[in-house]
């Protein structure tokens, strides 16, 4: 495995590499790892794949969300919603650390 050039994450800022962690490239390019984090972080959550397709599998069994449906393809309804939480968990993870990392000393 190759290491990721210098360009892309430089080593004063790793902690907000570590908040685009689910998807680096999108971060990188918009709103860039050196951004404030209150726009840091909503682009890592929005353009997090597990995000995605947790928001995607929800609106596509919505019926079985809200219990006007039931039986055996409602059976996995709940991962859903549960991998768009699982979503919040990496960007908190880098404000956090980009948070250590900045305080004074």
């Amino acid at each position: 495995m190759t290491p990721l050039p210098e360009a892309w994450c430089p080593a004063p800022r790793w902690p907000a590499a570590i908040a685009c962690a689910a998807n680096p490239s999108s971060c990188s390019r918009w709103p860039g790892l050196s951004a404030p984090a209150w726009t840091l972080w909503p682009a890592a959550v929005a353009f997090n794949p597990m995000v995605l397709l947790g928001a995607g599998y929800s609106i596509a069994n919505w019926e079985c969300l809200v219990g006007t449906k039931t039986g055996w393809s409602c059976l996995f309804t709940e991962l859903g919603p549960m991998l768009c939480g699982l979503g919040l968990v990496p960007p908190s993870i880098g404000l956090i650390a980009r948070w250590w990392a900045a305080r004074p000393r």
